[in-house]
């Protein structure tokens, strides 16, 4: 037996492995690509010459007819191709085609074996000089099975959100992006799975990739609702803005040295900062903690240093976490520093 194999890029398999030799070129896996499209019709040998041999006569264009037809008889077996009168068609107990029995998964209602079926675009890649009637006719199948295709994968997505396996719906949301990457629609349904999957950064990134190939290749921007989406995503990541709880108070000076919580994303302490925010804040609260540090008087004024999130700007969506981060570093430091005592600290919360 041997398969034909039209998804993805065009092979000829055999039971030792792919055909090669002169059955195995272009214009002969052309010729087998029109008859497996339309099997189980035939297809008549004047549309064959139509589509391949356009550009020459009609003697010679049936003489190539026969070259071929002989051709892969010879290495397919003299009932590969069947002829009746004029017409042809291919003898599937000689030969399989993957195309088929990816049509037959989708008609039966198993779009999982359909999608495992589908390697890639209908004849990727393969292209026949001086047969442009031929290059239409693929595109237009192209066009037909790959959407074919994204239909297979979102049913599966629709099917396992149903069910509750939203990161298996994503999965298939990003196979289905991945088919039509331009498509906005498509990029907002693979965010939303993204995010009831529980990762929210993972739905941002594609957000982002998606608004830099759109104004990249079509100089275009996103539909609005995957903007807006995007935006309440950002919106939702930042900290709480209700104050929690204070500081805790500093334990006797005579104990050992205190350990330092973690400073947990959700209740990220913000400190009020005046003035700009930036390098120059930076540079600023380095110079206040300096001086804290050296400072030996023990009548020292309580003190209030603030440490505020840092601004991005540098035009990067997945660095807007860093200034936040910077501000609790700084926080970390100063209760580590033995001259400030965390009694003597306001928290105070953004």
């Amino acid at each position: 037996m041997y398969t034909l194999r039209l998804l993805g890029s065009a092979v000829l398999d055999g039971p030792d492995g792919p055909v090669a030799g002169r059955a195995a070129l272009r214009q002969r896996l052309a010729f087998l690509a029109l008859l497996a499209v339309e099997h189980p019709r035939p297809l008549s040998r004047d549309s064959l010459v139509a589509s391949l041999w356009p550009e020459s006569d009609t003697g010679d264009a049936r003489h190539l007819l026969r070259d071929s037809l002989y051709l892969l008889r010879s290495a397919l077996g003299d009932d590969a191709v069947l002829s009746t009168g004029d017409d042809l068609r291919l003898n599937p107990a000689r030969l399989t085609c993957d195309l088929w029995e990816f049509e037959a998964a989708l008609e039966r209602g198993d779009p999982g074996s359909a999608v495992g079926l589908y390697h890639g675009p209908f004849l990727d890649g393969f292209h026949l000089s001086d047969a442009e009637e031929f290059e239409h006719w693929a595109d237009g199948h192209r066009s037909r099975l790959t959407r074919r295709y994204g239909e297979a994968l979102e049913h599966l997505a629709e099917r396992d959100m149903k069910e509750g396996n939203s990161l298996r719906a994503a999965e298939w949301w990003s196979r289905r992006a991945g088919a039509d990457p331009f498509n906005s629609r498509i990029a907002l349904r693979y965010m939303e799975a993204l995010e009831t999957a529980g990762d929210r950064a993972g739905a941002l990134r594609h957000a982002s990739a998606h608004s830099d190939l759109l104004r990249r290749e079509l100089n275009a921007a996103p539909e609005r609702e995957v903007l807006a989406f995007a935006e309440r995503l950002r919106l939702e990541s930042r900290p709480a803005s209700d104050p929690g709880p204070p500081l805790a108070p500093a334990p006797s000076r005579a104990a050992s040295p205190r350990p330092v919580a973690p400073i947990s994303k959700s209740s990220r302490r913000r400190w009020l900062l005046p003035g700009a925010i930036g390098g120059a804040a930076l540079v600023g609260l380095s110079i206040a903690w300096g001086s804290l540090s050296h400072a030996r008087s023990p009548a020292l004024a309580p003190q209030r240093v603030a440490a505020a999130p840092f601004e991005n700007r540098t035009g990067r969506r997945d660095l807007d976490d860093l200034g936040a981060m910077a501000a609790d570093w700084i926080i970390r430091g100063l209760l580590e520093t033995p001259m400030v005592d965390p009694a003597n600290l306001e928290a105070v919360y953004a």
